[in-house]
């Protein structure tokens, strides 16, 4: 996965991160069609614009645990360079899991994007009624920009 290095547009490479591979793989074989580990492995890091190395420890582990859990079928051919291959292809149920792990996956995406956009919130100076804290008085509820929140705030 992490090489520690760095790719050739000059990006810190990195890891993958636990559960989004299989996304990955699901996807590549649905645009690509029947592909072997190597070129699956190659796509996903061309998709990443580089920034992920997959090596052989990381792709057919995987590929074997989406081939034991039905999504993906495999069989034997001859790949470009004229050697014996594995090729991997989606299966049925392969496309119906892309549709439950992308809906999984852009729930996780917004939830993210709600922890990492800036908070909105009033950036003024507190003044001594406004402030909370162990050292505070006041005993106005702590208002934040959330919905269920404003109900205690008075909004």
């Amino acid at each position: 996965m992490l090489n520690g290095n760095r790719s050739s547009n000059g990006r810190k490479k990195s890891d993958v991160l636990q559960g989004t591979l299989d996304l990955m793989v699901l996807k590549t074989l649905e645009s690509m069609g029947s592909l072997h580990g190597y070129g699956i492995a190659r796509r996903i890091e061309q998709i990443s614009d580089d920034t992920l190395s997959l090596n052989q420890g990381t792709i057919y582990p995987a590929l074997l645990r989406l081939e034991q859990r039905g999504w993906i079928k495999s069989e034997w051919g001859t790949s470009e360079a004229n050697r014996r291959a594995k090729f991997y292809s989606l299966s049925r149920i392969g496309r119906k899991q892309i549709e439950m792990e992308t809906e999984n996956w852009e729930r996780i995406a917004a939830t993210m994007a709600r922890f990492l956009a800036p908070p909105i919130r009033n950036l003024g100076v507190l003044d001594e009624s406004e402030k909370v804290g162990p050292d505070s008085h006041s005993s106005k509820p702590l208002c934040l920009s959330l919905p269920q929140a404003n109900a205690r705030c008075g909004s």
